[in-house]
């Protein structure tokens, strides 16, 4: 099971008011269902790869209209149909068609605003259009895979007006054209929030010790590249010093050095590996005074080359 469908899952358990199961109602026939016309009824036919989400649309159906699919066909996708005389008001009530001038209906393709009146109903609404066509990916081991979470709209009208109501439960939604019109989020606080508005609380979870766990794989590697970045140093610093007293000891000799920088040489091949501070202590010297011998004998080599 991926991340999506584990947030899916998790939505699924999700028990709603009646006024915020019309939203989620609403939005997920606009996201994943279709008009039908038939014998002057209109209805709809609610379509997924998922039985569990069509079976939680169809209990909503039953529970908030005491309506019943009167027909089911699985053809690549699951489909339940809706079609009675009562379907049109139900539509109508959703917000999904309106009544025109000439008494049909027109299609309304934005959100009616009066679905998404309440807070909660705002929630429920981002919920069923993430059931319909949402799908959230965080980074998978060491893929280049980043966060992110998209909402897919067929409508300009309804992308349009679903990142007003995400702008109102304060989120900065981003919205592109591609096959159709994509809402998406790709931040990690973007993703966290939004999960947080769908109330999927283990989904949150398991996304905010995936970032932890980023992050602290991350700060090991900084460190790690650090302390390989010193060991760099350390080892040319080394290497430059030997060099350095390999060209006094073979043209002057050590000898010709004072005592303090001829012991200097002396311990520096003495204790190839030794850090600073523990060739400081050798010496019983200071770091900062030690460097000062160090720079003094790579100095006086230069001058001899």
């Amino acid at each position: 099971m991926n991340f999506t469908e584990e947030v899916k899952t998790e939505l699924l358990q999700i028990k709603d008011e009646p006024c915020c199961n019309n939203a989620g109602l609403s939005a997920y026939i606009k996201g994943a269902g279709t008009l039908d016309v038939k014998q002057g009824n209109i209805g709809f036919t609610l379509s997924s790869e998922s039985v569990k989400i069509l079976n939680y649309f169809a209990e909503i159906m039953q529970k908030q209209y005491s309506e019943e699919p009167y027909n089911v066909s699985i053809i690549k996708r699951i489909k339940a149909e809706f079609l009675s005389e009562n379907t049109r008001g139900i539509l109508l009530n959703l917000g999904i068609i309106e009544a025109s001038i000439d008494g049909g209906v027109d299609v309304n393709f934005g959100i009616d605003k009066y679905v998404v009146e309440n807070e909660c109903c705002k929630k429920a609404y981002v919920r069923g259009a993430f059931l319909a066509s949402g799908s959230v990916t965080l980074p998978d081991g060491d893929k280049k895979i980043g966060y992110h979470l998209e909402f897919i709209f067929s409508s300009y009208t309804q992308a349009a007006d679903f990142c007003e109501i995400l702008l109102d439960l304060d989120l900065m939604p981003k919205l592109i054209e591609r096959k159709g019109y994509v809402v998406y989020f790709n931040s990690t606080k973007d993703v966290l929030q939004v999960l947080k508005v769908l109330g999927a609380q283990n989904a949150l979870k398991k996304a905010k010790k995936v970032i932890k766990d980023r992050q602290n794989k991350n700060d090991s590697n900084r460190r790690y590249n650090c302390d390989m970045s010193n060991i760099s140093k350390q080892v040319n610093a080394f290497l430059k010093q030997k060099e350095a007293i390999n060209t006094i000891e073979t043209t002057i000799g050590l000898d010709k050095l004072s005592e303090e920088l001829k012991a200097t040489c002396l311990a520096r091949l003495k204790y190839p590996d030794s850090s600073l501070e523990d060739l400081a202590l050798s010496l019983n010297i200071s770091k900062s005074c030690l460097n000062h011998r160090l720079r003094k004998i790579v100095e006086i080599s230069k001058n001899l080359s």
